[in-house]
């Protein structure tokens, strides 16, 4: 059923002159498909995307990331993996990297406390999916019904 929802938003935005744009990260290709003019401001971009053992991490950059811990929380934000005519949703989490002062790194949920011996130099959020992205499998996330971004492996 979601793919058939994915492919509807792609359909969608071909047919009303929705934007498309692609970015191309190292090793992965992401495609943003904005369906409508009037779409609300998108919530996040990409900034990075890495596999790790056994999941991806979508590196964000948000103007309000209360706003997008809101979405997921809300399940406004809808996952899936797909490849050939196998699809499945995929559980997604918001996490945040923090590097205090002392050169520290914490990594934790984006709504963990930081230390109170940590001044924070830098904070960085990001998307962890428990999926392996191979050659034809894609991870999708929608955010109906105005966006669509799909991640593949190059």
């Amino acid at each position: 059923m979601r793919k058939v929802l994915l492919i509807s938003l792609v359909m969608l935005a071909v047919i009303s002159g929705g934007d498309i744009h692609g970015a191309d990260f190292t090793g992965f290709n992401v495609e943003e498909i904005n369906v409508s003019e009037t779409a609300r401001r998108k919530p996040f971009t990409f900034t990075h995307i890495q596999q790790s053992a056994g999941e991806l991490l979508l590196w964000i950059h948000a103007a309000n990331i209360s706003e997008v811990a809101r979405l997921l929380n809300a399940g406004e934000l809808e996952t899936q993996t797909s490849k050939g005519d196998e699809t499945a949703t995929v559980p997604l989490t918001l996490w945040k990297q923090v590097v205090c002062n002392d050169n520290r790194v914490l990594t934790s949920g984006y709504s963990a406390s930081i230390p109170a011996n940590c001044r924070v130099v830098s904070t960085e959020y990001f998307f962890r999916a428990p999926v392996v992205l191979d050659a034809g499998r894609d991870f999708g996330i929608g955010l109906n019904p105005d966006f669509l971004w799909l991640v593949e492996k190059k």
